[in-house]
């Protein structure tokens, strides 16, 4: 049941009231509460029944959703659907890593993680978070990236949920990532690629990829995806989005780079967060 804006002079029923205003009461109270309506709001003032005093709770159809005033108690409530990569400071021995003819090391002047090529065609890197867990794609996702890329000539570079590792090419699994995959000695910018397991396509962000910039992607299932660049939205993308499923059995989140040709690149990852919604039911 729902209802709309309440009009001038219309009559107030007891559902419309409920539905309209937002109930507080002890946490036993709250507990004994009739099903309500998806969205109805109550704040607990005494703490019983598995509800804690100064905590907002929300009703999403099944269950109150603890959603405002005590983030202990926010975060209990949703541990089991939280799925957060938090690496400000990322270091290699936090990722799963495999390396042909790279060098891998931890960047302490710059802080995060660094991949250096080398010069023999075809060496690359890449760390992974293995899918342990899984991001969800039916669920909003958010990820940022502060990187720095010294060449994008015969460069592929990846980043993103649900991402092949390098020398992988063509795989159409579920994916969002930024992406230069390049293997010309032109320059090429910053594409953002995802996929919705059938197809892959790529758009052109219009900017570069190369130097120490800040990324964030912005995935809504159904929607789009938005590509920011130190902060500017520069690409809005609405094309083979993922939607439904999961990032899959391999790589849940990848960050790589792999030389196309005797020249060596240098990428540093000095910022990586994802945040998402896990696929897993626990």
């Amino acid at each position: 049941m729902s209802y709309g804006d309440f009009a001038t002079n219309a009559g107030f029923g007891v559902d419309a009231m409920n539905m309209k205003t937002n109930y507080i009461g002890r946490g036993d109270q709250i507990a004994g509460l009739i099903p309500p309506a998806a969205g109805k709001i109550a704040i607990c003032n005494f703490t019983s029944s598995g509800f804690v005093k100064g905590v907002v709770y929300e009703w999403n159809g099944t269950s109150w959703d603890a959603v405002a005033g005590d983030i202990a108690e926010m975060i209990r409530g949703s541990i089991r659907k939280i799925l957060y990569i938090n690496e400000p400071y990322p270091r290699i021995e936090l990722w799963s890593q495999s390396t042909v003819g790279a060098t891998l090391s931890n960047n302490d002047t710059d802080g995060g993680v660094q991949i250096v090529t080398n010069t023999t065609l075809d060496n690359r890197c890449s760390l992974s978070k293995k899918a342990s867990a899984r991001f969800s794609f039916a669920k909003a996702i958010t990820f940022l990236g502060k990187i720095d890329i010294s060449s994008s000539l015969r460069l592929l570079f990846r980043y993103g949920v649900g991402t092949p590792p390098a020398n992988v090419f063509g795989n159409t699994r579920r994916q969002i990532q930024l992406e230069i995959d390049n293997n010309t000695d032109v320059n090429k910018n910053m594409f953002i690629t995802s996929s919705d397991g059938t197809t892959v396509s790529s758009t052109d962000t219009g900017q570069v990829g190369t130097a120490t910039h800040q990324w964030r992607v912005e995935y809504r299932p159904s929607v789009d995806i938005k590509t920011y660049r130190d902060g500017t939205l520069v690409n809005t993308k609405t094309t083979n989005l993922p939607n439904s499923s999961d990032s899959g059995a391999n790589e849940d989140f990848t960050m790589c780079a792999q030389t196309r040709n005797t020249t060596s690149k240098t990428i540093k990852f000095m910022y990586v967060q994802c945040a998402g919604e896990e696929a897993q039911v626990f």
